[in-house]
């Protein structure tokens, strides 16, 4: 039929942007799972590549205007580098395929473990199995392993008819099934709402960063708790002056601790999109970042990029005797990372980000993805937003 593919390419579309960000309803993002299953009804390689294409163009459109005001460009920008990254999905998509529907069947893990591993997963935001947390919460690694086994039972023999008749019912329990992540006592995320450089204009105010400091400190003053988590980048650029004031608060705040993210820089003029730690007595970095936004942060070509850490920095840092896993805004984007830092079976899942640039379907999203995580593996979660 003239219109099947088309059709499919506009279904992937929509669940692209159904699941992700535009509500606030976090159990639609189990709608995710069905992109493998339309993924397998593709009749050939192209419609198939274009399917996970649109699928991830749908579920990162808020990439067009963020890029835009991010690098203070040109729409046609944001639109330009959107288009770009999708490209590397699409052809996972492409690849991927085989003429045979059985083979197909068989080819969806392959599919979904491409989307996880660099290069695609560089850019491979919007994985399918990350609304498994709202279909399978507390089951772990063993809810991901049901959650591959359910797309590939749908997807065999008539995976069209077959999604079609279970996407209520998934969405329905999903429904049933969602509840808040897990709060855990003596822990608290505090939200903030400053706007400062980045992007083009990646030039900071010192004077700027005081006052920021200042609010924080009294955002730590007027809130009970131990651990005071603060977001990505808003300690600013790091050094002795904002060490020495924060330890000189700390003295007068009883067994308090402050984690905050802060601009590290290396020796090599590279900088670190890093974590401090900061008690009355000690201060250090505890997490740097395995990935930073490409082209936004993570620049190779620039000798003042972001430095990802990769793998060389584990999944859990230590807080106090607790493991805690630390995603940093992308981080939280893609999957490689969270399933790196849950092989290191953390007792505490942070979320830490700054998306005032951003429109609001990727902070619903990143949020969306955490509580996911967190509810499949059965862990509290502390998030720290910069709005």
């Amino acid at each position: 039929m003239i219109w099947r593919s088309p059709l499919q390419i506009f279904i992937a579309t929509f669940l692209g942007w159904f699941a992700w960000g535009s509500f606030s309803f976090g159990w639609f993002q189990s709608a995710a799972l069905f992109l493998p299953v339309l993924w397998s009804s593709a009749k050939s390689r192209v419609t198939a590549g274009l399917i996970v294409m649109a699928y991830t163009a749908a579920a990162s459109r808020g990439l067009v205007l963020g890029a835009t005001e991010y690098f203070d460009a040109h729409i046609l920008y944001g639109f330009f580098l959107w288009m770009a990254a999708n490209i590397l999905p699409g052809l996972a998509g492409f690849i991927c395929w085989h003429q045979s529907p059985l083979t197909r069947v068989f080819l969806i893990p392959v599919l979904l473990m491409v989307l996880i591993i660099p290069p695609v997963g560089l850019v491979g935001w919007a994985h399918p199995l990350t609304g498994a947390g709202w279909l399978m919460p507390g089951l772990g690694w063993l809810g991901l392993m049901l959650s591959v086994l359910l797309i590939m039972a749908l997807a065999y023999k008539a995976p069209t008819r077959n999604g079609l008749v279970a996407i209520g019912p998934v969405l329905l329990l999903s429904a049933a099934l969602s509840a808040p992540a897990k709060t855990v006592a003596d822990w608290q995320g505090h939200n903030t709402s400053f706007h400062f450089g980045v992007g083009a204009s990646p030039i900071r105010n010192p004077l700027e960063e005081i006052e920021r400091h200042w609010a924080l400190q009294d955002q730590v003053s007027e809130t009970d708790g131990v651990n005071h988590v603060f977001p990505e980048t808003v300690g600013g650029l790091w050094n002795q002056q904002a060490q020495d004031e924060w330890q000189a608060f700390l003295e007068h705040q009883e067994n308090t601790r402050v984690l905050m993210g802060v601009h590290k820089p290396n020796q090599d003029g590279t900088y670190s999109n890093a974590i401090i730690q900061l008690t009355a007595e000690d201060s250090r970095i505890i997490y740097k970042q395995r990935l930073a936004i490409p082209f936004g942060m993570w620049r190779p070509w620039a000798s003042d990029t972001a430095k990802p850490e990769w793998l060389q920095q584990p999944g859990v840092s230590f807080v106090s005797d607790t493991p805690v896993a630390f995603l940093i805004c992308y981080e939280a984007s893609l999957m490689w990372p969270i399933l790196h830092s849950l092989l290191a079976e953390p007792e505490i899942l942070i979320s830490m980000s700054s998306t005032w640039w951003a429109p609001t379907s990727i902070q619903r999203s990143q949020h969306h993805t955490m509580t996911s995580w967190a509810n499949l593996f059965g862990l509290p979660l502390v998030e720290a937003y910069n709005l």
